[in-house]
């Protein structure tokens, strides 16, 4: 086969793979894979932001809690430093002190069997995750749409709407039918920069407990960090829902990651920061 020949088949070969949105939704998922693993190496501050609502959708409070998440042999661990952005008082940094102290004792006495175990279900979970990252590709029709630019990445959109007939294979995937949307993946690394989700039926979260409304938003974004991995930047989600079939909740939360550092495991000092 000729040079002109073989590079007519690579190129019809991408061009119709580019054109395929389930494949390109199918391989970015298998992608998310990877960085899940890489994420782990990292540290990073998290801001979780609460704004609940009135019946005439006015906010009628906000809380704001801000977090180190750090590395403690090999798990992550959520100190909190803020809360409604002051930083905390003499006697709760002595709390939150107390807590890490003992959870470092704790985490550097575990015996060797109950690492094996905790591993073991580490990576049960880690898998879990991926198959519902895979399920997605077959719980929606898919519909490519033009593309756009986002934080400098060209991307790919897709729209996601659920297919009849679809059966999940996961406990998560049961909400698969209930939600529509849109993916934007990047196309030069096939990751996910951007999720647009709505429920269009109401979904039933941990035996019922907690009822997520028709028409919750979901927004998604992502965040390239170190030139090696996709880090989650923000998610916001808004609507209502229901506790324990009783108490209504109109809310909006609002989370932020940012400050990322690469985990040195001979240092408790990060040691460079995101690019």
């Amino acid at each position: 086969m000729s040079v002109f020949s073989r590079s007519l088949v690579v190129f019809v070969g991408v061009s119709a793979f580019a054109q395929d949105p389930r494949a390109l939704v199918l391989e970015s998922a298998n992608r998310a894979g990877i960085d899940q693993e890489l994420q782990r190496n990292y540290t990073f501050r998290e801001r979780v932001e609460e704004r609940r609502f009135d019946g005439a959708g006015a906010v009628k409070s906000t809380e704001t809690k801000t977090f180190d998440v750090i590395n403690l042999y090999g798990r992550p661990y959520q100190r909190l430093i803020e809360k409604n952005g002051v930083p905390l008082d003499p006697d709760e940094e002595a709390k939150e002190q107390h807590k890490i102290d003992r959870e470092l004792v704790k985490r550097s006495k575990e015996s060797e069997k109950d690492r094996q175990s905790r591993l073991a279900k580490d990576a049960k979970e880690l898998e879990q995750e991926r198959s519902f990252r895979r399920e997605i590709a077959d719980a929606f029709l898919f519909t490519m749409l033009d593309g756009e630019t986002i934080g400098g990445f060209d991307c790919y959109v897709i729209q996601a709407v659920p297919k009849p007939g679809f059966r999940p294979r996961t406990s998560d995937g049961r909400a698969l039918p209930k939600v529509k949307g849109k993916l934007w993946i990047s196309r030069a690394d096939r990751r996910w920069i951007k999720v647009h989700a709505e429920t269009i039926d109401t979904i039933s979260i941990g035996w019922f407990l907690l009822r997520v409304a028709k028409g919750t938003h979901f927004d998604f974004e992502t965040v390239r960090v170190g030139g090696e991995v996709w880090m989650p930047r923000h998610v916001n989600v808004r609507g209502e829902a229901r506790l324990a079939g009783v108490k209504k909740i109109n809310l909006e939360l609002d989370v932020n990651w940012s400050d990322f550092h690469k985990f040195s495991t001979d240092s408790r000092v990060v040691e460079s920061p995101a690019q």
